[in-house]
């Protein structure tokens, strides 16, 4: 399943928050954007009392930021884009 950017930039952030700061952001101000409830409808989040990532949700997360990360790699090391530019690259790639 092919998720939305904007689905995937919020996995991603909750991945590094939650796994990598050990600490869940609050997440009051998503609840009404699509791709929340898009992560939510595919089984990437669960929300009870407040939401957290799933295992699926974990997984693809931490594959999301793996894959901006290499991307990163990418364009500072092999393609030598200038570093103001790298993540917003990284990103879109």
């Amino acid at each position: 399943m092919m998720l939305t950017d904007r689905a995937e930039e919020i996995l991603e952030t909750l991945w590094v928050e939650t796994v990598e700061n050990q600490r869940m952001p609050d997440l009051a101000v998503l609840r009404n954007d699509t791709a929340f409830r898009e992560l939510v409808e595919h089984g990437y989040l669960s929300v009870q009392a407040e939401a957290r990532l799933t295992p699926k949700g974990l997984d693809e997360g931490r594959l999301c930021v793996r894959r901006h990360r290499l991307a990163e790699r990418l364009f500072a090391d092999v393609l030598n884009v200038k570093s103001a530019l790298v993540h917003e690259a990284g990103c879109k790639l």
